[in-house]
């Protein structure tokens, strides 16, 4: 309730007297605190899930909550805003964004009872804090978690930065195409938030997280450059490439599971560190791109995705005897 308090607080701020005031100050200003509510909302849902969800069960628990998260903010506001800006204008499709938000916080505020399993109180919440930072230290695996994923979305953060101006101008697709072909791939990792969390209750979240999405990510990453570049703007090709690329990188999600279970004392530290890992990629991933004007595309491309194969390694070393593995239909039983 704090994040939607401050998330819709600032955005007042930001619409009344920075956009429609025409203060840039004001906007920039407000636009970053407003940044504090996302975090505080979204990943506090993350941990409330992680924390009254079932073992067995926390794969598909996770994969429902990122379906959902990347279905809204990646894919569903973009379809959204296209289709009204054109009829309303940019200023009220942003006031339609806050009415969106305003009920999505009555509906968590109404609709759902949070079982009290601890009095909240200041040195709790302190205590909270300090474990968040020094988990790490007395639990490597989570910081192992962290860095891993670090690495799940850093070819996106970094091919948003270079990979359609590459596919545009020197590949020869047309604009409208790569951005067909980019929106299918997001579509495709919506799904694989929900797939990647069943999947991983059934064989095994290691194994989904390494084998589906390290080394799926670390083909398909090669796949996506040097495909179009060998065979030029062939759309059909391409975009079942992305596809495929899409699914991967929705194939980390089980480490919402995993790595909460590696503490399961201090869930909420765990998932910290997941979320400080979440923000790190979308540091991580531009600078990385930008090491394409020293060393050129193709060298910053396999970077990235020897990246994902230092993942694929890392991911092993998450095993724990409560891994939540599900069960195929044998009794037999599958290793992590």
């Amino acid at each position: 309730m704090l994040g939607f308090a401050i998330w819709v607080v600032f955005e007042l701020v930001f619409l009344v007297f920075g956009v429609m005031g025409g203060n840039y100050g004001v906007m920039l200003l407000a636009f970053g605190i407003r940044g504090l509510g996302y975090p505080m909302f979204a990943y506090g849902f993350l941990v409330w899930i992680t924390i009254g969800t079932d073992e067995q069960v926390m794969g598909r628990a996770v994969g429902w909550y990122w379906f959902f998260s990347t279905l809204g903010l990646g894919v569903l506001s973009s379809y959204f805003a296209g289709a009204v800006i054109p009829f309303i204008g940019e200023l009220a499709t942003l006031w339609m964004a806050l009415a969106f938000v305003v009920v999505g916080g009555l509906m968590v505020l109404v609709l759902l009872r949070n079982p009290v399993t601890q009095k909240v109180t200041l040195a709790n919440s302190v205590k909270g804090v300090v474990s968040s930072i020094t988990i790490v230290a007395s639990n490597p695996k989570v910081g192992v978690g962290g860095v891993v994923r670090i690495i799940n979305t850093l070819s996106f953060y970094a091919f948003v930065v270079f990979l359609t101006t590459y596919m545009v101008r020197d590949v020869g697709f047309g604009l409208a195409e790569w951005q067909a072909i980019w929106g299918t791939m997001l579509a495709a990792n919506v799904a694989a938030n929900l797939i990647s969390g069943y999947l991983a209750d059934w064989i095994g979240r290691v194994n989904v997280v390494a084998w589906a999405g390290g080394i799926g990510c670390f083909v398909t990453v090669l796949a996506l450059y040097y495909v179009p570049t060998a065979i030029g703007p062939n759309f059909g090709i391409t975009i079942a490439i992305a596809i495929v690329y899409g699914l991967a990188l929705g194939m980390f999600v089980p480490l919402s599971a995993i790595v909460p279970l590696l503490a399961p004392q201090h869930k909420a530290a765990a998932v910290a560190i997941l979320n400080l890992g979440a923000g790190l990629s979308q540091f991580v991933g531009p600078v990385i791109a930008g090491l394409v004007t020293p060393i050129g595309i193709q060298g910053t491309v396999w970077i990235i995705a020897s990246l994902y194969l230092v993942g694929f390694g890392l991911t092993f070393l998450l095993r724990s005897p409560k891994d939540g593995l599900g069960t195929f239909p044998t009794p037999e039983r599958i290793p992590a």
